[in-house]
């Protein structure tokens, strides 16, 4: 479901951003909801025509064990095929937690810091705060996020019958 990149940000940053920057769990219960949606929509001519050849020949005395069987034997194959050729949400996923982990380390490290740190924070080789170094990478990452994600809805034909749900966040 880590395919469907606003829920892989939205995961991502509900698993790594401090309290303050975590979506909500609406946003990422709507998100998963998608995501779902996006899934089914990937498989579906697969799953059809598997669903087709499996059901073929077979009589309905026993539809229920069938029906069993099919659910618990083809249908996870169908999902692990895909995944297989698939996993680029995962590696959008992994992108997404280190810069979101970045950012928190960042936010951590001014808090703990305090306000006073500011003012005598170590310079760049250039004699750039560090901070505007950071803040410069996590405007830049948060950038590259947003272009994958833009780049997936202009793309991806599931995109045409689900528009892009506006989170908070995004």
């Amino acid at each position: 479901m880590l395919n469907y990149f606003p829920y892989a940000k939205l995961l991502a940053e509900y698993n790594y951003a401090i309290e303050p920057l975590k979506p909500e769990v609406e946003d990422i219960a709507l998100a998963h909801s998608m995501a779902i949606k996006h899934l089914y929509f990937e498989i579906d001519d697969i799953f059809q025509r598997e669903h087709k050849k499996y059901f073929q020949n077979k009589i309905t005395r026993n539809l229920p064990t069938t029906l069993v069987e099919f659910i618990t034997k083809i249908v996870p194959n169908i999902l692990m095929d895909y995944l297989k050729t698939h996993n680029e949400g995962q590696t959008i996923y992994e992108l997404i937690s280190k810069i979101v982990s970045y950012e928190s380390e960042n936010i951590n490290e001014e808090m703990a810091n305090g306000p006073e740190w500011f003012e005598h924070q170590p310079l760049s080789y250039s004699e750039i705060p560090i901070t505007e170094i950071r803040q410069e990478v996590i405007n830049t990452g948060q950038a590259y996020i947003d272009a994958i994600i833009n780049g997936q809805a202009e793309t991806d034909p599931f995109y045409e019958d689900y528009p892009i749900i506006n989170y908070k966040n995004y």
